[in-house]
């Protein structure tokens, strides 16, 4: 079936907008007012970066982004393991840039077959310094900046095909990403809180 075109509300004004600006709205209430400005048409690959973006950037509904809820962790935070078998920040940031790779990778038809609980889908870390965290977070932004740059190249009539035989949809696999992103933001917030 053809994606159609259709209307959209964002939902609500950015939590930096002033109140007097906004209507004096929650950012969980329905656009109204200035944020109602920010209705368009878009496509659903536009719809799909747009959700994309507010998962890793901000501006998402549900809390705090990627970006947002890695704001401030420090080496040592982020090497912390304060659940015995559970992972760290660290390798939480590590795997989110896995899967968005594997998702980048697809798109472009390499199968990138990543065993589960692997190694590679769960990178060790061997550098617990400041600086190789930083690196960590730097490689994280440019692995997602082409994984952007990429579903920006698919043409939209490929959303309901599979990326690749045997696979879910383009579009299925891209929303994967999307919440696979959020759910790592969310345990990230968890173990954040927790320290």
């Amino acid at each position: 079936m053809e994606r159609r075109t259709a209307r959209i509300l964002a939902c609500g004004p950015p939590a930096s907008l002033p109140v007097a600006l906004n209507g004096g709205q929650d950012a969980h209430d329905p656009p109204t007012g200035m944020s109602a400005l920010r209705e368009k048409l878009m496509t659903e690959l536009e719809r799909i970066l747009d959700q994309l973006k507010r998962a890793y950037e901000g501006g998402a509904w549900h809390g705090p982004s990627v970006k947002e809820v890695l704001n401030g962790v420090t080496a040592q935070q982020a090497h912390a393991r304060p659940l015995a078998d559970g992972h760290t920040i660290y390798e939480l940031v590590r795997h989110i840039a896995v899967w968005e790779d594997v998702g980048r990778r697809r798109l472009s038809g390499d199968p990138a077959e990543v065993p589960i609980s692997s190694p590679e889908d769960w990178p060790p870390a061997d550098d617990m310094s400041e600086a190789a965290w930083e690196q960590a977070k730097e490689a994280l932004d440019r692995g997602h900046q082409a994984l952007v740059e990429a579903i920006k190249a698919v043409p939209e009539s490929r959303l309901d095909e599979p990326i690749m035989e045997g696979k879910s949809s383009v579009y299925v696999t891209l929303h994967g990403v999307i919440q696979h992103d959020l759910y790592h933001a969310g345990q990230i917030a968890i173990l954040k809180k927790g320290m």
